[in-house]
């Protein structure tokens, strides 16, 4: 257990250090006010994207600034957006000697999916740990929900898995592997490098009612591949 919290506490952390270089075609959301942004189209200043707006990086080829497209437009507070969702704009990559990075967090939002593998699990039944993992497939929703009282967004993914499993199973004296199904649902933290870290809670089934953990409840972490 202390190793999959240490996991996780590092993962968290890690989750918000990322290159200084914006990448073109990822998502992100600003975490404070920009003011005097200048449009593309017709070279016009002064425009207003305010803070947890959500924008693209159209090109990231100049030196100096990015073209960006913004796709949510956070408008709460008494400041309002002037930018709109169907112009391109132009970022600096600096704000005075500070890089635009550190004013911005990658954003995720919308459907996921990809592989799924559960390194060990955790079975309710009688307290074991064992290591048959789960090749299979995850499906989910990931979300940005604020921490209360912070500005800081935490993107979560609460998902279902199906796939099949090798599990050993005892019998008469002897070992043996069977394959299984195993249905799981859990709660992702992501995303590091396309990698996604988070608690599961699954059960197997092999059709052998003599086994001894058939149908039973487990917990485990996941890592899983986004696609």
């Amino acid at each position: 257990m202390k190793y999959i919290i240490l996991t996780i506490s590092v993962f968290l952390i890690s989750n918000f250090s990322f290159a200084e270089e914006l990448q073109e075609t990822k998502a992100y959301r600003l975490n404070k006010t920009l003011y005097d942004l200048e449009r593309t189209r017709d070279k016009t200043a002064g425009h207003i994207a305010v803070k947890n707006s959500k924008f693209v990086v159209v090109d990231s080829g100049d030196s100096s600034t990015y073209v960006v497209r913004f796709i949510t437009l956070y408008n709460m507070g008494p400041t309002k957006s002037t930018v709109t969702l169907d112009e391109e704009y132009i970022m600096p990559k600096k704000l005075g000697n500070v890089d635009i990075s550190k004013s911005v967090s990658p954003s995720v939002g919308g459907p996921v999916s990809g592989p799924l593998i559960v390194p060990f699990k955790f079975r309710l039944d009688d307290d074991s740990i064992t290591g048959e993992a789960v090749l299979g497939y995850y499906a989910g929703y990931s979300l940005e929900p604020k921490i209360p009282w912070t500005d800081v967004r935490v993107p979560i993914s609460p998902f279902i898995a199906g796939g099949l499993s090798q599990v050993s199973v005892s019998e008469n004296g002897e070992t043996d592997n069977k394959t299984g199904f195993t249905w799981a649902a859990g709660i992702l933290v992501q995303n590091w490098a396309n990698v996604n870290i988070g608690i599961v809670y699954g059960e197997d089934h092999t059709g052998d009612k003599d086994w001894e953990h058939e149908g039973e409840g487990w917990f485990s972490f996941m890592i899983g591949w986004e696609l």
